[in-house]
């Protein structure tokens, strides 16, 4: 079960919160609309791969990608989270 506060996943935040640390918001929201129309075969593939990827990645991590690609309301909600962040520090 994902943890949510606000409606918003933990992971979701944990994400946004790294991003912005790195100052990479814009680069991100820029990627994340451009693959946006392929998020839900990319995140098929990550549970085709997902055997593979956990010997290089946590499993919670692999889990967490596949819920995001797979759901586009999480994927709005880390674009729109993004984007403040990057209005906030312009």
């Amino acid at each position: 079960m994902i943890e949510t506060i606000d409606s918003t996943p933990k992971f979701i935040r944990h994400w946004t919160a790294q991003i912005r640390l790195m100052k990479l918001a814009t680069p991100v929201c820029i990627l994340l609309e451009i693959h946006k129309p392929l998020s839900f075969v990319i995140g098929q593939f990550f549970i085709v791969a997902q055997p593979m990827l956990n010997m290089f990645l946590p499993n919670y991590t692999t889990d967490n990608i596949i819920t995001l690609l797979s759901n586009r309301n999480y994927l709005n909600q880390l674009i729109e989270q993004l984007e403040r962040e990057a209005k906030d520090q312009a």
